[in-house]
C-alpha cells in the first residue's frame, strides 16, 4: 500500500495542472489577439483600397 502523500506532493499535483492550463490560456489569448490584429489590419485595407476608393470616386 503506498504511503499517504506529503503536503507537497499534494500541492504540486493540484497546482501543476492549474500551472499548465493558465500558460495555455495565455498562448490561447495571445494567438486571438493576433488574429483579431490581422483580421483588423485586412478589414481596414479593403476598406481603404476599395469602399472608400468607391466612394470617393461616386461608383457605388
Amino acid at each position: 500500500m503506498r504511503d499517504a502523500a506529503s503536503p507537497l506532493e499534494l500541492a504540486e499535483r493540484v497546482l501543476m495542472p492549474c500551472v499548465f492550463a493558465a500558460r495555455h490560456i495565455d498562448v490561447m489569448r495571445q494567438v486571438v489577439r493576433d488574429t483579431a490584429a490581422q483580421l483588423i489590419a485586412h478589414l481596414k485595407r479593403s476598406f481603404d483600397g476599395g469602399i472608400a476608393h468607391r466612394l470617393a470616386t461616386g461608383r457605388h
